[in-house]
């Protein structure tokens, strides 16, 4: 699987559709019952849900925390690589640090949305373009389906220039 995925993301276009499908299948998260719901057909917004099941309850039958974690953590990498690839600018990128503090219980599906703006991509490129690396951070809202919140996460993304 991950293959397929690597595979993928070396293709000279990517397209929202197939990206999405296959990130749905992937198992990692399938088990936490994470699901892509939308991808801008730029590759800049994300909008995904996880889903409540007894796969990802816990004793209090809220979603682990685990799980709303796990949501928090590949995207924006994945959205800073893709953009990257397509200017033919190869970096390395990946989360770096994430802090995450819980609401709420989560009784309910959760949604969270993912957003690179031109003021992001502008800095991080403009920041490579002066140094070998950058960090950005990115602060993410968890809402239950009430549209209340439920966590906040501060994600750190390293990129590198290769």
């Amino acid at each position: 699987m991950i293959s397929i995925i690597r595979n993928f993301f070396l293709q000279k276009t990517i397209r929202s559709t197939p990206l999405r499908l296959i990130l749905n299948a992937y198992p990692p998260f399938i088990f936490s019952r994470i699901h892509i719901m939308k991808i801008s057909e730029d590759l800049m917004h994300f909008e995904v849900r996880i889903r409540r099941s007894w796969m990802n309850k816990n004793l209090a039958s809220s979603i682990f925390g685990g799980s709303i974690f796990s949501t928090v953590d590949p995207f924006y990498p994945i959205m800073y690589w893709i953009y990257f690839h397509k200017q033919k600018k190869p970096v390395i990128v990946w989360l770096k640090e994430a802090n995450i503090k819980y609401i709420k219980p989560a009784y309910t599906d959760l949604h969270v949305r993912f957003d690179l703006t031109e003021l992001d991509l502008n800095e991080v490129a403009s920041n490579l373009n002066k140094g070998n690396s950058y960090q950005k951070k990115h602060d993410i809202q968890i809402l239950n389906n009430r549209e209340e919140l439920v966590a906040l996460a501060e994600l750190i993304v390293y990129l590198k220039s290769k």
